[in-house]
């Protein structure tokens, strides 16, 4: 029993020790002028570590999330100053990671998709202010992949144009903001190719050119 007893002394004291090693959690806090909260934020040993907040001027929170030694870590989280969303997602070792969403002032989508390690990959939309759609492409490792439609404000596709790892190949079109067929064309390994031709808005050919 002795011994045992010894034995636990023994490990609350190490357990002590390394406390008293381990740095300590400093909260640093900035203010604006009328003493209303700007910032706050948890460092160890002078890095970012923990919880980090920020304020608008009008007391409505701007942005939150963790940092892990330094890096951005966990979910994070933006705000407008009228309090309506701005940013959504996560990031892993300091990199956007995983779904990530934005939005315009007005609370419509402003883009939505996903990153793997920092870069984008899979499909991402973006709008314009209004909530018409703006475009559609994908993502492998970080390029552009696959078919990719741009879109007038109005609606009207505006752009068509396949990317393969970020590399243009294959037809490609674009539109006048009626809908109207613009230009036509091909790629090859990222070069104009073959012949394009440009139409003017009544549908008669404006110009040919053979690359």
């Amino acid at each position: 029993m002795k011994r045992l007893s010894l034995f636990i002394g023994a490990l609350g004291i190490l357990a002590l020790a390394f406390l008293a090693c381990r740095p300590n959690i400093e909260l640093r806090e900035r203010f604006f002028e009328d003493g209303t909260p700007w910032s706050e934020i948890r460092l160890q040993a002078g890095v970012p570590h923990g919880l980090w907040k920020t304020w608008w001027e009008n007391g409505k929170p701007r942005s939150q999330g963790n940092y892990l030694d330094g890096l951005r870590e966990g979910p994070w989280a933006a705000w407008w100053e009228t309090g309506t969303r701005q940013s959504e997602g996560s990031y892993r070792t300091g990199e956007p990671h995983g779904a990530w969403q934005h939005w315009f002032g007005n609370g419509k989508p402003a883009s939505r998709g996903s990153y793997a390690n920092g870069r984008r990959v899979g499909p991402w939309s973006e709008w314009f202010g209004n909530g018409t759609l703006r475009a559609e492409f994908a993502f492998v490792e970080g390029l552009q992949d696959g078919l990719v439609r741009r879109y007038w404000e109005t609606g009207q596709a505006r752009e068509e144009a396949t990317y393969i790892r970020g590399v243009r190949e294959g037809p490609a079109k674009s539109f006048f903001e009626d809908g109207e067929l613009l230009i036509e064309g091909q790629y090859t390994q990222g070069k104009k190719s073959g012949t394009w031709i440009r139409y003017r808005r009544d549908g008669s050919v404006f110009s040919k050119e053979e690359h």
